[in-house]
This record gives C-alpha cells, sequence and structure tokens, in this order.
C-alpha cells in the first residue's frame, strides 16, 4: 500500500497538521494494522492539499504601512499607519 510516499514536507510536521489520521498512519508504519487490499481512507481538503503538493506559495512579508507626515513646521519621514486591524496570539 505505501510503497511510495512523496511529500514536500518532514512526515512528522505532516502528521502534527493533521491529527485524525496521526493513529492510523502510525499503526500501519508500526505493522500493529494490515492495510486491506480494497481499503479506502477519506481525506479531509487539507490533508489532499498536503499530499497533492496544492498548499499556497509562502509569500515575504509585506513590511509595515507608513506614510510622510506633518504636524505644523515638524516633518517626519515615515509614520507607522494604524488599519485597525488585530491579531490575536492565544
Amino acid at each position: 500500500m505505501l510503497n511510495r510516499l512523496e511529500m514536500s514536507m518532514p512526515f512528522v510536521e505532516a502528521l502534527e497538521q493533521i491529527p485524525q489520521y496521526t493513529k492510523f498512519m502510525m499503526e500501519l508504519l508500526t505493522k500493529k494494522r494490515k492495510p486491506l487490499e480494497d481499503e479506502t481512507v477519506k481525506l479531509t481538503e487539507e490533508c489532499s492539499a498536503i499530499l497533492q503538493r496544492k498548499l499556497p506559495q509562502k509569500k515575504n512579508d509585506p513590511g509595515s504601512f507608513t506614510i510622510p507626515c506633518s504636524i505644523g513646521n515638524l516633518h517626519i519621514g515615515k509614520v507607522l499607519c494604524d488599519l485597525g486591524s488585530t491579531v490575536n496570539l492565544m
């Protein structure tokens, strides 16, 4: 069944991203479970994308959004702009 498996990421990382398949794959790889010849495993959209190498390309950091600013006679070349977006890191 697993004569050939190609991934563009480390296998452990793929397993971490697909926790519902971790137990199944580990059982197959440690030979605790024998695959049936006609067995079908349903894949989620994320798993299918990983196996088919259809993940989006990583983009470079766009940097900070800055604009020139003047207050009276004081001229500041680059002022950080608040776009009103927030990111929750919890």
